[in-house]
């Protein structure tokens, strides 16, 4: 079906409400069985939350590595 790994990219959109996502576009081509090419087949996911998580876990990460005293009243 596909005669190569499809081609992935993440960027960040804008959305018609002015609110930005982040999303993954996969683009990949089919061909038929002589390898004759069929069509193209598209693919958008929404990573805004996969996205959000991996900011938050980033945070969390440098809170943990730091030194006791800073948090010290």
């Amino acid at each position: 079906m596909f005669d190569r790994a499809p081609a992935r990219v993440e960027m960040r959109i804008r959305r018609k409400n002015g609110s930005s996502a982040h999303v993954e576009l996969t683009i990949g081509m089919v061909h038929v069985a002589n390898g004759r090419l069929s069509h193209w087949v598209l693919a958008l996911a929404d990573r805004s939350e996969l996205e959000r998580l991996r900011e938050e876990l980033r945070v969390l990460r440098a809170i943990a590595a730091a030194p006791y005293d800073t948090f010290a009243a």
